[in-house]
């Protein structure tokens, strides 16, 4: 009797290890490049932990369970034989893989083999196959007592990766602190500024109008406010952009109570010091930190798509598609890089913070990476299965920028919705513009600068201002004494610019940098020149 009870626990053990073997394997096949670049999405090591227990330590113990019914359910006979030998293959397969990866390394299965030349690996693969498979029939227990050997391995490796990939560092303790201004009330406005990254001018007009069909809320937005058809931006570089919007906006901490939303971690980190302090984090940092299991699965759907070949992807493309609009994820084979990871969440969180007349006194600075590359989203905001995953100036889509352009239309739909419900729209300040236009290459001296780059949308609607198209030339750098304006402020003593709503206009040029390359516009034929190359 003991001597059966030892042979049940060393066959249990047995099929434990194969089991593990394999799906640790599998794990190092997956997770190789399931993490986005650092520059995207760089999540805490306990984010890496949480994909490991989704990707290796539940599967592993789901087909475990799946061991144990079969056993318990028809013992130890053909079915439980068909299940490990499955198992056992796999697990020998993938061993064979990752030989296979390091003899011609590449991002996906068909590359490995084309880069080594496709038959001459084929024909290898299959030879060691057959070599194997030959081995294990012929000495099983011998390629037991390696699995016997090899699971812890598997194991400890598939642990290491925390160790290895770019992981963040903890934000600090004051981050998440609400910074409550005490000269806030009522009697001041609600404000929302929206930078939708990469939203050009150009691609909202239809007949130089904006285009009603298309972007039906932007325009009825323009239609309730001022709509600027003379606004550019200072500069290529978001990073270089932003700081003329925030800054002004954090100037006024000790009136309002400030929020900022970016999920773009390098804008955060300039600004991170301040959250907590100064004003209200709900970016970045806030969404990696308190949305970690959410973001783990985000990157165990990654590592599954790292191993899955094309026609398995294109099998499972529908039901995976529903998946992905009910968690708001693009699919991880179009934004390979990881940009758009936290892009429906990060305005849900901008949404749900708004809580009728909570929000007066409030400043809210929402930077969404929308329509940036890569194109992800349709127009209604699905997630698309098929895409350009290229890197910023290369393959630019028009079509599917507009597209994901149209979904910006769809969330500022959203956003004048949730203020009518909460009825603040009429008491509220909004500001919609783009940090710069659509970029399909970076403009120098052997590229010169395309209007459509340093052109963008501005729309400003507030109490008391009325409906109007304006021509005025306004830049990036009025942001901050125009939003002075708008509140009945004084303007900031040693702003670079000039309100929008100033009678007195000065006489300048329109100016564009790129790196060490300075733009300006000619009004001969609005070219832009370049005048400064350092």
């Amino acid at each position: 009797m003991r001597v059966s009870k030892l042979s049940g626990y060393r066959e249990l053990l047995y099929a434990a290890l194969i089991i593990f073997s394999a799906v640790s394997l599998a794990s190092l096949e997956f997770m190789k490049n399931a993490f986005p670049i650092a520059d995207a999405l760089l999540v805490t090591k306990t984010t890496v932990i949480y994909m490991i227990v989704l990707v290796q330590v539940l599967p592993a113990l789901a087909l475990l369970g799946a061991d144990r019914l079969i056993a318990a359910r028809y013992g130890a006979g053909r079915r439980l034989r068909v299940f490990r030998s499955v198992l056992f293959v796999v697990a020998v397969v993938l061993i064979l893989r990752q030989l296979q990866l390091y003899w011609g390394p590449a991002s996906d299965f068909a590359d490995s083999v084309s880069s080594s030349g496709w038959v001459l690996v084929v024909l290898v693969d299959l030879t060691i196959l057959a070599a194997v498979v030959g081995f294990a029939v012929w000495m099983f227990r011998g390629l037991a007592m390696f699995f016997a050997y090899m699971s812890p391995v598997a194991i400890v490796m598939t642990v290491l990766i925390p160790s290895q990939v770019p992981t963040g560092e903890s934000l600090p303790e004051t981050y998440g602190q609400e910074v409550v201004t005490a000269s806030r009330s009522e009697s001041q406005p609600a404000v929302f500024v929206l930078v939708f990254d990469e939203l050009g001018y150009d691609v909202l007009l239809d007949d130089g109008k904006v285009d009603a069909e298309s972007f039906p809320n932007i325009a009825a937005l323009a239609e309730d406010g001022v709509w600027f058809t003379n606004a550019t931006t200072n500069n290529y570089w978001s990073l270089f952009v932003l700081p003329t919007i925030i800054d002004p906006v954090k100037s006024l901490a000790e009136r309002f109570d400030i929020r900022l939303y970016t999920q773009f971690r390098f804008v955060e980190q300039r600004y991170v010091k301040a959250c907590g302090e100064v004003m209200t984090c709900r970016g970045y940092g806030y969404l990696t930190e308190n949305d970690q299991l959410r973001v783990a699965g985000n990157l165990a759907l990654r590592s599954f798509y790292q191993a899955t070949p094309k026609p398995v992807e294109w099998a499972i493309s529908r039901p995976m598609g529903w998946l992905l609009d009910r968690l708001g994820w693009a699919y991880p084979s179009v934004d390979s890089q990881g940009f758009h990871t936290l892009t429906k969440r990060q305005f849900d969180v901008f949404l749900d913070d708004i809580t009728g007349r909570d929000a007066l006194g409030r400043i809210h600075v929402l930077h969404l990476l929308l329509p940036h590359h890569p194109f992800a989203f349709s127009g209604e905001g699905n997630a698309l299965s098929n895409g350009c995953s290229c890197a910023a100036g290369q393959d630019f889509q028009p079509e599917k920028y507009r597209q994901q352009s149209m979904y910006v239309d769809v969330l500022v739909g959203r956003l004048m919705d949730k203020l009518k419900r909460e009825g603040i729209y009429d008491e509220a300040v909004i500001v919609l513009t783009g940090d710069h236009g659509p970029r399909p290459y970076v403009p120098g001296p052997q590229a010169p600068l395309e209007d459509s780059i340093a052109r963008v949308p501005l729309v400003i609607r507030a109490p008391g201002l009325g409906s109007s198209v304006s021509d005025v030339d306004y830049q990036h750098i009025d942001f901050g004494p125009t939003l002075m304006d708008i509140l009945g402020l004084p303007p900031i003593s040693d702003a670079e610019g000039v309100s929008a709503f100033s009678e007195e206009r000065p006489q300048r040029d329109k100016v564009f940098r790129v790196f060490s390359s300075t733009f300006i516009r000619s009004e001969e034929d609005d070219s832009w020149q370049l005048v400064l190359d350092e």
